[in-house]
């Protein structure tokens, strides 16, 4: 009991009671630390919102571009039936991208489609408007060829028959009318237009028939509905026309060469409508065949006429189509189904259809030599979808390779061997052209400078010889493909500096 009253009375006195002004101290502290605690996690949550902020203003700036990107894209598209659904594909893919880029994030998801909303909805207002516009134009065309065609019909012998046709053209004319394809002063002077064809068409054929009656109706004004300067015009006509006549009617040879003309002009009639009735009933291929029969006892405006309406519109191939179908065919694939496709969707022109079905159905020398030029210059697959100069060599290669083949049909095997290899040469060596001066210079190229060049106007003048009939389809198509190349090399001179 000593011992422990001794620990008691040296331990005792150690032990003091709390002092309040430490504790207040501590309670001090710790609401400061709670503060900055609080003041810390504000500070995060700023941050995490301008980041929030920086990355809206990223994906809207992605998300907008990718519309116009699209918009821009329809310029050259003219499936103008599936503009609507390509456009939702694009938001589809846009919203995909975006909510992979915000990850968890659904605040950033929800930000973002509320700044969407409005851009994508006029993006697709302005898609449906382009793709009207676009079916409008396509219907205006039909319309106009429609209308050109029935022109061409009318004037013939038969009252009733010119009058079925006049009732045919302005049908169509009222129904384009009716479904807003044109405007009423549009139909109007559509019709107008007809009408002066018809009546034009009508005077021509009298003037060939009897120039002298024919002048003497148009002095009468026998011909109602004729403006006058055409009046004039055909006043001329059949005034020499009739003079002509008389000077000739007394001779035996001008006799016979005048029946002789009438007979020509009559089978050119019997042509004429049987070639417009395959037209009529849209049987191209029947046309196709009629005319390869009949063309060269056919007028030449029929000729040339009927020859644009086989080649619908006149069209040039396009080279990635053509060199894809080249190798196919080179390989022994049958590619006649898909090539007959093609010069229906307009991507084939029917002398390079004739290039690659006689390629797959070639055999001997014939079949070695299309293969060797195909297998050499065969463009890359990048070359293939970016269109380039590669395509457009190839093409003019089987091109060069078919007329020697049609031109020489009793060549030996060795002429073959060396004529497609000449021609693989020839094209190979293209392959390195950095400047035009090393090119061919395109028949109607348009020079505005003394090295300056419009190339633009160069393709329409050789668009206008070809519908003037001055070039064959052949000779269009290189042109055309020359020119391409020139495009794709030659680089217009900066403008001068302005003074300051």
């Amino acid at each position: 009991m000593a011992k422990l009253e001794f620990y008691r009375q040296q331990v005792t006195p150690r032990i003091s009671t709390p002092d309040v002004r430490g504790l207040s101290a501590i309670q001090s502290q710790g609401a400061q630390i709670a503060e900055g605690v609080s003041k810390l996690a504000q500070l995060g949550g700023k941050i995490q919102e301008s980041q929030r902020a920086l990355k809206l203003n990223q994906l809207n700036a992605q998300s907008l571009k990718a519309l116009q990107d699209f918009e821009l894209s329809l310029e050259t598209d003219t499936d103008y039936d599936n503009y609507e659904s390509k456009y939702e594909k694009v938001v589809a893919d846009i919203e995909k991208g975006v909510t992979e880029a915000a990850g968890n994030d659904q605040t950033l998801v929800r930000a973002w489609r509320s700044d969407f909303v409005r851009p994508s909805m006029e993006k697709q207002f302005n898609v449906r408007k382009a793709a009207l516009r676009g079916r409008v134009n396509i219907q205006r065309a039909d319309l106009d060829q429609t209308v050109d065609t029935y022109s061409g019909l009318v004037g013939g012998d038969d009252p009733a028959k010119d009058a079925d046709i006049a009732a045919q053209a302005q049908l169509s004319i009222q129904t384009a009318l009716d479904a807003g394809i044109i405007s009423p002063q549009e139909a109007l002077t559509k019709m107008q237009k007809f009408n002066s064809s018809a009546i034009t068409s009508r005077v021509n054929r009298d003037i060939l028939n009897n120039p002298i009656a024919a002048r003497d109706r148009l002095i009468k004004n026998g011909y109602p509905g004729m403006d006058e300067p055409t009046k004039t015009k055909l006043l001329d006509r059949a005034t020499t026309e009739a003079t002509q006549y008389l000077t000739r009617i007394n001779t035996q040879e001008e006799r016979a060469d005048r029946n002789a003309r009438r007979a020509k002009e009559d089978l050119q009639e019997r042509l004429r409508t049987q070639a417009d009735q395959f037209v009529l009933n849209n049987d191209l291929d029947g046309l196709q065949d009629f005319f390869n029969k009949n063309q060269s006892q056919m007028d030449a405006a029929d000729r040339m006429r009927f020859l644009k309406t086989i080649r619908r519109q006149d069209i040039v191939s396009d080279f990635t189509t053509f060199a894809a179908l080249n190798e196919r065919a080179a390989s022994g694939e049958n590619i006649e189904p898909e090539a007959r496709q093609a010069v229906t969707q307009g991507l084939l022109s029917d002398s390079d259809y004739r290039v690659v079905v006689n390629a797959s159905r070639e055999t001997g020398w014939r079949k070695r030599g299309y293969s060797f030029v195909v297998d050499n210059l065969k463009p890359s697959e990048f070359e293939k979808k970016a269109g380039s100069m590669a395509t457009i060599r190839s093409a003019n290669a089987l091109r060069d390779w078919n007329n020697w083949v049609r031109e020489n049909p009793g060549a030996s095997d060795a002429q073959a061997d060396a004529e497609s290899k000449r021609i693989v040469a020839e094209y190979s060596n293209q392959a390195e052209i950095k400047s035009i001066n090393v090119l061919r210079r395109p028949t109607y190229l348009v020079a505005t400078g003394t090295k300056t060049f419009d190339l633009r106007e160069t393709f329409k003048n050789t668009k206008a010889a070809f519908d003037a009939g001055k070039i064959s389809q052949n000779e269009y198509e290189k042109q055309a493909a020359l020119i391409k190349q020139w495009m794709n090399v030659y680089k217009p001179p900066a403008p001068p500096k302005a003074k300051e």
